[in-house]
């Protein structure tokens, strides 16, 4: 049974006024070289990186992730103080078992925390490494790109059931609780977003269209951001926005190959003939005339918030804007585009990052006088 819109409270006011500062503004914020540290495994065969990476820090520096394993990614453990991984269940649909490891997380014992988005079910392993717990979860009615694990419980963002698909709806946060009948609404933010109904057919959308993100944090509190712009929202654990903080920036337009590698990643799996064709055209027909300056939202353990923009001309690199929990710019990363900033601990970041060996995840550490 899915949660219904009766008896909600209305949603928070928007009555923040926006910090939106100006392209010299946005210069003045510091650049900074992170340095590699130590790989996150000893061995260069371990802990390599599937075509999706993931990871998650927990508050006592151990490591969850996905590590590259035949066809599919499995779930590893890497303590705190040691530099090897030990795997978490495996690939399969029973007890201790999962199909798609689609999001990591800790709870606050520490305990490795699993969501199987293949069978929808989270499953809960000890440190010790016993056996685990599996639990079956309800998503809400029209659930957002936005979930994860707050202090160990799983959280997930929606809006109710439009009348007509993308109608503009408040957002709401929601927690899935094991094994309960349906998903339970903690909150709305003062947020509305195009809704569409868990099952709804959309229209896949063109090339470079910015894509809505969003981040929970551990305290209850969100991060939106769109990326068409250099901006985020911050709303606190009852919904409120509390701040609107960014830089006007001019995005840069496509170039041709940006346009042929995107195509290219889009239409990975058509076989050629007259699906991929129209797949091709719709892309390009529906692209946008400029590249989205926020292409990822990412948000470590202690709030602090990554914005990644688009790769340069070239392809090759690509620049991170780092924010403090309160939204206060810090200062400007530049990484390889195929790397990728997943966790912190004890003043270190964890990162996916190419070496002889393949990408691996690596701890790097920014400069001694890195601006606080």
């Amino acid at each position: 049974m899915l949660a219904t819109a009766c008896d909600r409270a209305a949603p928070p006011t928007r009555t923040v006024a926006p910090d939106i500062r100006d392209a010299a503004a946005y210069e003045a914020v510091p650049t900074i070289a992170l340095e590699p540290d130590a790989p996150l495994c000893a061995d260069p065969l371990a802990c390599l990186t599937p075509p999706r990476a993931d990871a998650v820090v927990g508050d006592d520096g151990d490591v969850l992730l996905l590590m590259a394993s035949g066809r599919r990614a499995e779930v590893g453990r890497v303590l705190a103080g040691t530099d090897s991984a030990v795997r978490v269940g495996r690939e399969g649909s029973g007890p201790g078992e999962y199909r798609i490891p689609g999001l990591l997380g800790f709870s606050p014992a520490g305990d490795a925390l699993i969501l199987d988005i293949a069978a929808r079910r989270t499953l809960r392993f000890p440190r010790d490494g016993a056996t685990a717990s599996t639990a079956l979860v309800t998503l809400p009615p029209a659930p957002l790109g936005g979930f994860g694990f707050v202090r160990g419980e799983l959280r997930i963002l929606s809006t109710d059931v439009p009348k007509t698909p993308g109608d503009s709806l408040p957002v709401h946060v929601f927690a899935l609780d094991s094994a309960a009948p349906s998903a339970r609404q903690l909150h709305t933010l003062a947020l509305r977003q195009p809704a569409y109904a868990l099952m709804a057919m959309r229209q896949p959308p063109g090339l470079f269209t910015p894509a809505d993100w969003f981040a929970l944090r551990q305290d209850g509190s969100v991060v939106f951001a769109y990326g068409g712009e250099l901006a985020v929202e911050l709303y606190d654990s009852a919904g409120a926005l509390v701040r609107r903080i960014g830089f006007a920036l001019v995005p840069r337009e496509p170039l041709e190959r940006d346009i042929a590698e995107a195509s290219a990643s889009r239409l990975r799996g058509f076989p050629p003939g007259a699906m991929r064709d129209a797949a091709a055209r719709q892309l390009t027909q529906g692209m946008a005339t400029r590249m989205p300056l926020v292409t990822a939202l990412v948000t470590m353990r202690d709030g602090e918030i990554w914005l990644r923009g688009t790769p340069d001309q070239l392809g090759e690199q690509v620049e991170w804007l780092v924010l403090s929990a309160a939204g206060e710019p810090r200062f400007r990363v530049r990484l390889a585009a195929d790397d990728a900033v997943l966790g912190k601990h004890a003043g270190r970041y964890l990162v996916t990052r190419q070496d002889g060996e393949g990408s691996r995840y690596w701890w790097v550490r920014p400069p001694t006088r890195a601006p606080q």
